[in-house]
């Protein structure tokens, strides 16, 4: 059975997208971008078109599968995990509202 699956690389600069079809260990197709964000721009902004931007991606491409990277930060940046952290809650909801698993 043919399979699509999204990952998702949060970053509220550039999320990461990237798509892989195929069936079982055959890859039948394969595609990946990001969605860019300006630094000058408001916070709520960037995640909103973070999200539009991704909600529109899912309702076109159709995923069977969604996968997200885990949110980590480093010692020296502890604010941007919570940074990730949000732009991941608004991945999660994206794909919620697309009824992707």
């Amino acid at each position: 059975m043919m399979m699509k699956i999204i990952g998702i690389d949060p970053g509220l600069a550039a999320t990461g997208v990237g798509i892989v079809k195929g069936t079982g260990l055959k890859i039948d197709g394969f595609s990946f971008g990001a969605i860019n964000t300006a630094k000058n721009t408001s916070l709520p902004n960037r995640l909103e078109h973070i999200y539009s931007n991704l909600l529109s991606i899912l309702k076109d491409e159709k995923p069977d599968l969604m996968v997200v990277e885990d949110v980590f930060s480093l010692p020296q940046y502890p604010k941007s995990g919570i940074t990730l952290g949000r732009v991941t809650g608004v991945i999660l909801l994206a794909g919620c509202r697309a009824n992707i698993a």
